[in-house]
């Protein structure tokens, strides 16, 4: 596993690429290809090559690749119409090459700072000060020794794990807390550093403190101090924020991004630390308010949320290794991805052996569909047909229902097509054609929540046999967990445990990334066919329960829940 893989533009060299190993080497090389884009026009240092259009992958058409020797370049001679242009110069190397290297496990160390609160209004970084900072990691092939623990309150764990926590009082000031916290880092040398939430708190706090102190908060293995980037996005139609943190040749891992990510949490009342650790079962200190430790008890109290920090971060941590093992790309990239990222590396490294190219967004190539707004198409059925109190009920559900539908009917940005958009009927029509299928599906997209019937309309799409991209992945990755699950059984190992979770989350990510408008290799023929297959089975199986007796009770997704009809 590489660690970290960053771009950047030399004066004579051009376009370089920054390497950071497992433990702490760095490389500078030049990377296997030139920063390029795909054209029909030909442009400048080009060469010309046979490629096939997304849009229309059964035709081979004559394009170039134009070479540029730097991204400054690219980015200044980009040409209107040219495909992939906008495309990362890190996705571009993941996908055509791939950045596998061998290497240990990453170290990790977890950090977590307790604060004095002068803001009338809360928590806020700009005002507070320093009360305390805690670590916790495992020694691995750290000398305890070196470590110069002296004027601070050291905790072991498990494991080889241990804490420490460096506190102000009448002894020791913040600067002297901080600078030890400092030189504690550089010392440890972690590859990792994780914190919980610390983008949006912790590491600004850090920052304005040394800040106001004058103290060089140089924690980087390059010497350079940290720094947050702030990234504005929209999501269900609202702007929110995200911060990404940056450590000179060391990952940076915020555990509640991942927290928020992590599906299995859905049945806890909220996603702090306390709460998600002991879900988890870390056994957080429970019996101290947060808001307001007692003195006696804030290195307990802080050292407790660095454990916990540190016990979550190896959980997601163990999946996230997994991730870079399967797509071949560093952790970094892997840390800081989008929603789109994993898909983008998945259907980019295999159409790249294809020599399929993507000729603009999922919105570009079907502007039929999503210039209308809101969503573009009709979601699975989700229902309660009936209320009240039921005994001897029965939970029908379609396991791996999304992967299922797409590996069965064969369903992938290459082998769907659009034939023809028909007024709503509501009918669903299957036609065997040889080499193809026309599968005819209805669509009732929603508004505010409810039936938009103006927009009522039938898809008919064509669907080639030829197994697909994601047809013979997704069978790979149904066979290859079986065989993860199997060995983790058999010896219970968790590193076979994070691998299968790793590839479950790839085959998972795909029908979502599907109905995306700014899904590089999406196509949203096929996110419409997936949720309008699953209501058809989904009815399919209702009218063969109703037929036995039972009453359907509700409906969600992949799943219902019945009862036998004893009246």
């Amino acid at each position: 596993m590489l660690l970290i893989a960053e771009p950047f533009d030399d004066s004579s060299d051009g376009t370089l690429l920054s390497l950071w190993h497992v433990g702490g080497e760095h490389r500078v090389v030049k990377p296997p290809c030139h920063p390029h884009y795909w054209s029909r026009v030909e442009q400048g240092d080009c060469e010309a090559v046979r490629k096939r259009l997304l849009s229309r992958p059964s035709v081979t058409v004559d394009m170039y690749r134009v070479d540029f020797p730097s991204l400054v370049s690219l980015d200044r001679f980009r040409h209107p119409e040219a495909f992939e242009s906008h495309k990362r110069f890190v996705d571009v190397v993941a996908c055509e090459f791939g950045f596998e290297w061998p290497s240990d496990l990453p170290s990790v160390l977890a950090w977590d700072i307790e604060t004095f609160t002068f803001s009338p209004v809360g928590v806020d970084w700009r005002r507070d000060a320093i009360r305390s900072i805690s670590v916790w990691g495992c020694l691995g092939r750290v000398d305890y020794k070196a470590l110069a623990l002296e004027d601070a309150v050291v905790q072991t764990g498990r494991d080889g794990e241990f804490g420490v926590c460096w506190f102000v009082d009448g002894e020791h000031d913040e600067s002297s807390v901080i600078e030890s916290f400092l030189k504690f880092v550089r010392r440890f040398d972690p590859d990792v550093l994780a914190g919980f939430n610390d983008g949006d708190y912790d590491v600004r706090v850090l920052l304005s403190r040394c800040g106001s102190l004058r103290i060089p908060c140089r924690i980087g293995r390059d010497g350079g101090v940290p720094y947050v980037l702030s990234r504005m996005f929209e999501r269900r139609g609202k702007q929110r924020e995200a911060h990404v943190v940056r450590v000179g040749g060391r990952v940076h891992l915020d555990v509640y991004g991942e927290v928020l990510l992590d599906q299995t949490l859905f049945d806890l009342k909220g996603r702090g630390l306390n709460e998600v650790a002991a879900h988890f079962g870390s056994c957080p200190i429970d019996d101290v308010n947060h808001a307001n430790i007692p003195d006696d008890r804030v290195a307990e109290t802080n050292l407790d949320d660095a454990r916990c920090t540190f016990d979550l971060a190896q959980l997601y941590l163990a999946n996230l290794y997994g991730l870079c093992d399967y797509l071949n790309v560093p952790l970094n990239m892997i840390v800081e991805r989008s929603p789109s990222h994993v898909s983008n590396w998945f259907y980019g490294q295999e159409f790249s052996k294809l020599g399929i190219v993507s000729d603009g967004y999922n919105k570009d190539r079907f502007p039929q569909i999503f210039k209308r707004g809101g969503k573009p198409y009709q979601g699975a059925t989700v229902t309660c047909l009936r209320t009240g109190l039921f005994r001897n009920v029965e939970h029908i559900d379609f396991v791996s229902f999304y992967p299922t539908l797409m590996l069965e009917y064969n369903l992938s940005p290459e082998t769907v097509s659009l034939v023809d958009i028909k007024p709503y009927s509501g009918e669903y029509k299957f036609q065997d054609c040889g080499d193809h299928t026309i599968i005819e599906v209805p669509d009732i997209p929603k508004k505010k929540g409810e039936p938009n019937l103006e927009v009522a309309r039938q898809f008919v799409c064509r669907v080639e046999k030829a197994d697909s991209v994601t047809r013979n992945k997704l069978k790979w990755i149904r066979e290859e967990r079986a065989r993860l699950k199997a060995e983790y059984k058999a010896t219970k190992d968790e590193k076979f445990q994070s691998q299968q979770y790793a590839l479950k989350v790839i085959q998972n990510t795909l029908y979502g990334y599907h109905g995306t408008g700014y899904a590089l290799y999406g196509n949203i023929l096929v996110a419409i066919l997936i949720t309008a297959l699953a209501r058809y089975h989904i009815q399919q199986k209702i009218s063969e329960l109703e037929a036995k007796g039972y009453k359907i009770i509700e409906v969600d997704t992949d799943g219902l829940y019945a009862v036998r009809d004893t009246e």
